[in-house]
């Protein structure tokens, strides 16, 4: 080996060495307790999905197959479920939210890793890689991320795809290993579960290729090539991951997008700047989803960038075409192109893109910021040195002064979260957001002024206050995110989860709870009740409902029928129906309902009220109430005293008489509002499992609290027909947020376990999970099928086939009588015991797949769709054994595919080993004029 690249080498594994701890440790500041498992967004994505899922991989039940959801469900077929997601490998040793934790932390380093590579490979400088990558994990879009596993485990592999196309673009003599790093980096994203990340990441290598095909025509047959080639090396290798979704997609509810949610979550034109310069502030307060809409990256940082873009434009132009590109398009329909691309380009129009597209803007500004870093160091005039400190003071005194020119904006430039959005004492969104940018763009322009002083070397204390410029500004705007936690104690099986286990351990059940058709909606008989629908994923428990436009089709369509026609749509995640739709329940075997069945939510959204004001809510018709509750908040009420009335619930009666329930401070408010009595109390409220916590802003600083239900029951039920709020405070309001009834039981469901908060109704003369049929009807449309089935006047023992799905087949005219004994269930498979007093046909509610296969006593037997979401088996007379097992064909393809990339890899490393490798990352030089800091080479 060459003596002189023997130490070249040596030189550089100490930098790389300090690269690797700059992200971990960087990462480990984002997530806090969150990356060792002792704490957790407050996330609904998170909580009830990302985690329950990555439970599921420990779960000795599960395989390909969920038998949890939708009365079973196509595993594989669920992207977001990560099959053979390499990080994945964490649940198989750790417990799961142990794991779970750890993969936020390593994904947070492998993003920052990745643009520290990517920034190399463009010939940035040791601290200009650095920074870019600080710069790129510290941002508001970054650090958003935390919230949705999906999404960051896509994104984290951006700079590693990106930077591997640079590499692979700009080699003269093809080094297979710049091909496999990104075509690797794509299919990770890929395999991360999300549409949009290597969607994003595709575009990015498209504006890359487009940039290095207009250097030259001697370059397009080679450019164009090597992009193809790492697009499909990348199909190969995440072969898993899309093609049995892919196949399965008929058969769900996933279909395109309305317009509204394609769109939903688009800036407006003036929103732009608050998604750079730091307009976070979530003014709906009942909801913590304000993650996707901004690319804040400091102050510093968009300093450094304009610097990167005024020096490095020409060289660079497709970053900065990735960052209009990305701007344009998080707005949505408002300036076209979005909406062009989802009418022009197939397959856009399944999945929402605008906002989260400026995953390319955040990228495109940590680059420039990182060649910001060598344009600095790279200039030779001294004099603007004054001109940039001068500059800075003036900026950080006008900042100064701002603040205490505006209401509020001191407060709030030392809390950020205390705008006008939270508290009217808070300063407008604009006012907080130009004194936030004068103050620490001032800093700004001084720390540069003073790494250009002439004679001042750059030296490791410097780079240290260089570095804080972007950490601080953007660890202060956290609070913004609104990124709440919860505690490992969360996922405590509730008392109703411990009592299923107990005493119903292999039983069907959902977990009821209202939903209402849109904000302000009280209108009772309108309201609209669904099944929450991920909790079963988590407790291991058999569930009837489940996430997401992927849930199978008819299934879908027979609850929204038999529901009375809630709501049913592409864009929505769950089918939603006016009432529970008791006969198909049993029909299905679902025997338990975890929570009221007889329950009804009206949403308020805020109802305030104060001094005397009153709101007034009339119902259509008599309602019997067994229990009636409120969810409610005191706002700008300092120095409400423990147990003072804050207002008052009245009830009237069809008899004409009034119900006053009060309601009182200090039970259901949180300590934070009390901090503030003179003399100091403390509240008696008991905590509650609830996410929903906001910044409260006080004299001193903002407190959180909490939105907490007070509940009363009735024993015998009111007939009411009128429900009347009227606050009591003279400073401050009570706010109703939302309102909910519980009618009088009807016999029809019998409760089975009941505590303070939880309780469980059983629904008697269910069927079993498989039951012998005693007649048969066939429909000629999928659509007639469903009103059949939905229809409440429908036998429950009558199988409803489709003429195309039972043409070829011999059933029985009149199926036998059959006793069915169920043996074992274990992973992807049912078997059982048939005794049939002759020729039978057997209904399995069991999720219908195509690749489900069935064996009669060893041999095969032909398995027909039967109530079109489930499956149907004809049987001989006699006893038999049956075995039903899934081996999903496409699933198998796609291992095959991925294994014949890999093998393309290995290939291809093959043939080129004797190729001289020259640098394990790249080059030991800038590239492209960029010239390196002073201590570059430690």
């Amino acid at each position: 080996m060459n003596t002189q690249q023997s130490g070249s080498t040596i030189r550089r594994h100490p930098a790389w060495l300090g690269d690797l701890l700059l992200v971990v440790v960087s990462a480990f500041i984002l997530t806090g307790t969150r990356g060792l498992g002792l704490a957790f967004s407050a996330d609904e994505d998170s909580l009830l999905f990302y985690i329950p899922l990555r439970h599921l991989l420990s779960d000795p039940l599960v395989d390909w197959w969920d038998p949890y959801m939708f009365c079973g469900f196509p595993l594989d077929s669920n992207p977001q479920v990560q099959n053979f997601y390499p990080l994945n490998i964490l649940y198989m040793f750790l417990p799961t939210l142990l794991a779970y934790g750890l993969s936020l932390w390593l994904h947070m380093a492998i993003g920052g890793g990745g643009i520290a590579f990517l920034l190399h490979r463009l010939g940035c400088s040791v601290h200009g890689r650095r920074m870019g990558a600080l710069i790129f994990l510290f941002s508001t879009f970054w650090q958003a991320k935390i919230t949705n596993a999906g999404m960051l485990a896509g994104c984290a592999w951006t700079g590693f795809s990106l930077g591997g196309a640079v590499a692979l673009f700009e080699d003269k003599d093809f080094n297979p290993r710049w091909l496999i790093v990104s075509a690797a980096g794509l299919a990770l994203s890929v395999m991360g579960g999300m549409p949009h990340p290597p969607v994003l990441i595709g575009l990015g290598i498209g504006f890359l290729t487009l940039q290095y095909l207009l250097k030259g025509r001697q370059f397009g047959i080679r450019i164009g090539a090597r992009a193809l080639a790492v697009l499909g090396l990348a199909l190969l290798l995440s072969a898993t991951t899309w093609l049995p979704a892919l196949e399965n997609m008929p058969r769900t509810n996933r279909g395109p997008l309305t317009e509204e949610g394609a769109f939903a979550g688009s800036l407006s034109v003036m929103e732009l700047p608050a998604a750079i310069f730091g307009g976070l502030s979530q003014h709906e307060l009942v909801r913590l989803d304000p993650w996707e809409g901004t690319a804040v990256i400091s102050v510093m940082g968009l300093v450094l960038a304009v610097l990167g873009i005024r020096k490095n434009w020409r060289r660079h132009w497709a970053w900065l075409a990735m960052i209009l590109f990305a701007l344009v398009i998080s707005t949505g329909p408002n300036l076209y192109l979005a909406k062009l691309l989802r009418e022009a380009v197939p397959g856009v129009d399944r999945f929402n893109l605008p906002n989260r597209s400026l995953l390319l803007a955040t990228t495109g500004l940590a680059v420039f910021a990182g060649l910001g870093i060598d344009a600095l160091c790279s200039f030779q005039n001294r004099k603007p040195v004054r001109v940039w400190l001068l500059i800075g003071a003036c900026t950080f005194v006008c900042g100064i002064l701002m603040a205490f020119l505006f209401p509020g904006a001191w407060n709030s430039l030392l809390h950020p979260e205390v705008t006008d959005g939270v508290s009217p004492f808070g300063p407008f969104e604009w006012q907080w957001s130009l004194v936030w940018n004068l103050v620490w763009g001032g800093l700004a322009f001084v720390v540069l002024a003073l790494f250009r002083m002439p004679g001042l070397k750059p030296s490791k204390p410097m780079w240290i206050v260089f570095a804080l410029t972007i950490v601080v500004p953007q660890l202060a705007l956290r609070p913004r995110l609104f990124l709440e936690t919860v505690e490992p104690g969360y996922f405590k099986n509730p008392a109703t989860v411990e009592w299923m286990q107990d005493f119903a351990p292999n039983e069907r059940f959902i977990d009821y709870r209202p939903s209402i058709p849109s904000l302000g909606q009280i209108d009772i008989p309108m309201l609209v009740p669904h099944c929450v629908h991920r909790l079963p994923e988590w407790y291991r428990l058999f569930g009837a409902w489940g996430y997401d436009p992927l849930y199978p089709k008819w299934y879908g369509r027979m609850i929204y029928t038999a529901g009375e026609k809630g709501r049913l749509g592409g864009v929505e995640r769950t089918v939603r129906t006016r009432i529970p739709p008791t006969h198909l329940l049993r029909r299905f075997g679902i025997r338990y309902v975890i929570g009221d069945p007889y329950e009804r939510t009206a949403y308020l959204y805020e109802v305030g009220m104060a001094g005397g004001k009153e709101k007034i809510f009339e119902f259509n018709q008599t309602i019997p109430i067994d229990r009636f509750w409120v969810r409610h908040h005191l706002r700008e009420a300092l120095g409400v005293r423990q147990g003072t009335e804050v207002g008052v619930v009245i009830l009237q009666t069809a008899s004409g008489e009034n119900v006053e329930l009060p309601v009182r401070a200090g039970v259901e408010v949180a300590n934070a509002l009390l901090a503030n009595t003179d003399p100091p109390v403390s509240a008696a409220h008991h905590g509650l499992p609830t996410i929903r916590c906001y910044p409260i802003p006080t004299p001193d600083g903002p407190m959180f609290l909490q939105q907490y239900p007070y509940e009363w029951r009735f024993h015998p039920p009111l007939e009411v027909t009128t429900v009347k709020f009227k606050g009591f405070l003279n400073h401050g309001s009570w706010n109703v947020i939302e309102m909910a009834i519980s009618s009088a039981d009807d016999d029809t469901y019998k409760r089975v376990f009941q505590d303070d908060s939880n309780e469980i109704y059983r629904l008697e003369d269910c069927l079993k999970s498989v039951t012998a049929v005693n007649s048969c009807f066939t429909c000629d449309s999928p659509e007639a099928a469903v009103e059949r089935i939905a229809s409440a006047s429908s036998d429950p023992h009558e199988l409803v086939l489709l003429s195309e799905d039972s043409q070829d087949m011999e059933l029985p005219s009149e199926p036998a009588p059959a006793s069915v004994s169920l043996l074992r269930r274990d992973k992807d498979s049912l078997r059982f015991n048939v005794n049939a007093q002759g020729p039978a046909l057997l209904r399995i509610v069991e999720g219908w797949s195509p690749w489900w296969k069935a064996c009669v006593d060893g041999e095969s037997a032909a398995l027909i769709r039967g109530d079109l979401a489930f499956m149907a088996l004809p049987v001989p007379e006699g006893d038999h054994e049956v075995e039903l097992v899934y081996r999903p064909l496409p699933m198998m393809i796609a291992i095959g595919l991925a294994c014949l990339g890999l093998a393309l890899c290995g290939l291809l490393v093959l043939l080129f080993s004797r190729k001289d490798p020259r640098q394990s990352f790249g080059p030991s030089a800038p590239q492209n004029g960029s010239v390196p800091c002073a201590r570059d080479n430690p």
